[in-house]
Order: C-alpha cells, then sequence, then structure tokens
C-alpha cells in the first residue's frame, strides 16, 4: 500500500499512517505465530483504515483505505484459519 501515491498524506494522513503500521505489525506478530496479538492489531488497522477512508475527500483515497481493508480482512482470515488449528 503506497499512500503517499495516492495523495492520502495530504487527506487523512494519520488515520491512513496508523492503520499501515498496525497492519504492518499485525503482519509480524502473525509470522511470529502471535495470532491473539495479530488479530487485535488487524482489528485496530481496520477501524484506522475506516475512518480514513470516511474522512477523505476524493475517491483514490477511498480506494486506498478500501484496498487496505480488503488486505486486512484477508489477514484476519488467515489469523482465524491457523488459530484454530
Amino acid at each position: 500500500m503506497d499512500a503517499k501515491v495516492s495523495n492520502a498524506s495530504l487527506n487523512a494522513p494519520a488515520e491512513l499512517n496508523s492503520a499501515e503500521g498496525r497492519l504492518v505489525q499485525a503482519r509480524e506478530a502473525f509470522a511470529k505465530k502471535e495470532y491473539e496479538k495479530a488479530a487485535r492489531l488487524a482489528e485496530q488497522a481496520s477501524i484506522d483504515a475506516e475512518y480514513a477512508r470516511a474522512k477523505a475527500s476524493t475517491a483514490k483515497i477511498k480506494k486506498t483505505a478500501e484496498e487496505m481493508r480488503k488486505n486486512i480482512d484477508d489477514l484476519r482470515q488467515e489469523i482465524e484459519r491457523l488459530s484454530h488449528k
């Protein structure tokens, strides 16, 4: 996700940066098999991404936030699948 390319940094910088940072942390926790932590971070990233989408002033930024939400949802599904093995 390249928020700067989408000009998100001009319209919802804190929210998208927070969502992106938490998504990275969630992926790191997931890689360490810390599924509960990964799920919590993914949920926080999802909330941040949704807020950024709602705050965004252009369709392009909304699309960026929606793509981030999809990535978060994909990670959540993988966490759910692996944490119940």
